[in-house]
């Protein structure tokens, strides 16, 4: 059978000076194993027009994203507010997995975080920053409504992945009780 994924591929084109962060931010993401993160586990470079795009793929889970749940009424009423509180649980126990392990997210915000068909989550395009930076403009390597006004020098703490957590529940909470 066929087997899908999910692929990443960053719109920039790979040179010798940041292959080895590339490798290096890819080793560090890709070997974890806990039940609420979904992990990159294969890169390659992408030939595109004779240039190199580097690209990081997982096993496929869903297209599904609790941004797009949230911004829906019928995904919305299809996933309870139990599923919600339980989504917030996996994403609660994933950053503190990252956290023990000495990583940040860097942009913790629903479009990172994936829904099964069973309403299971899973939090996705955890440690990246690394690399957005080197190639993104600094207004586009984090969603603006998540990141902390505090984060210094455009620099993921702890501490700026616990106010997106924050501004994550308050998301949830203006989506199942929305002010009248």
């Amino acid at each position: 059978p066929c087997r899908q994924y999910i692929f990443k591929t960053f719109l920039f084109n790979m040179n010798s000076n940041y292959q080895k962060k590339f490798l290096e931010v890819f080793h560090q993401i890709s070997c974890h194993k806990n039940q609420y993160l979904q992990c990159y586990k294969y890169y390659s470079l992408i030939s595109s027009q004779s240039l190199l795009k580097p690209t990081f793929s997982m096993k496929y889970i869903s297209n599904k994203t609790l941004e797009k749940i949230l911004n829906d009424p019928i995904l919305l009423k299809q996933f309870p507010l139990t599923d919600a509180i339980k989504c917030l649980f996996a994403v609660a126990q994933g950053m503190y997995y990252l956290h023990s392990r000495l990583i940040c997210h860097g942009d913790l915000c629903p479009s990172n975080i994936i829904v099964d068909d069973a309403n299971q989550c899973y939090l996705v395009d955890f440690g990246l920053y690394p690399i957005k930076k080197l190639y993104y403009n600094p207004n586009d390597v984090f969603t603006e409504i998540y990141k902390d006004p505090k984060m210094a020098g455009d620099h993921p703490a702890f501490g700026n992945d616990i106010y997106s957590y924050g501004i994550l529940i308050c998301q949830i909470c203006q989506a199942y009780f929305p002010s009248k």
